[in-house]
């Protein structure tokens, strides 16, 4: 591999540390979340996050906490999935962007959506009652 480290030019690299330290902070402030919990795809988006916009990963902790906080442990099943949920729906785009590097780089060609004609809703495949 090179030395960029797969960043475009201009893109600062993220600490690991500060990353982890960002990490262990919430995980002390929020009695629920756990170190544990942040599976390599949550840390891998935050640190691009991080690249791309601190201001916006700031935001992601925020939300993070704040989405997590209050919930009871044992709602969740798989609390890895849960927070990586939760990021996807924070920035989808930089969400689909990472899984289609991972997915160049395990050699799949990039997935594509099926384009649907504006305003079409996919029909329900449940007979409907015509009165």
């Amino acid at each position: 591999k090179g030395k960029g480290g797969g960043r475009l030019p201009g893109e600062r690299p993220h600490n690991r540390q500060d990353i982890e330290n960002c990490i262990r902070d919430l995980c002390s402030a929020n009695p629920v979340v756990q170190n544990a919990d942040f599976d390599w795809r949550c840390r891998r988006f935050l640190g691009e996050l991080k690249n791309k916009d601190e201001e916006r990963f700031h935001s992601a902790l925020n939300m993070l906490h704040s989405s997590t906080v209050e919930k009871d442990r044992a709602a969740v099943r798989n609390w890895a999935a849960y927070l990586n949920t939760l990021l996807r729906k924070f920035d989808s785009v930089l969400y689909e962007e990472l899984k289609d590097k991972d997915m160049l780089a395990q050699g799949q060609p990039k997935a594509e959506k099926p384009e649907r004609p504006r305003g079409l809703r996919p029909m329900s495949s449940a007979p409907r009652d015509m009165d």
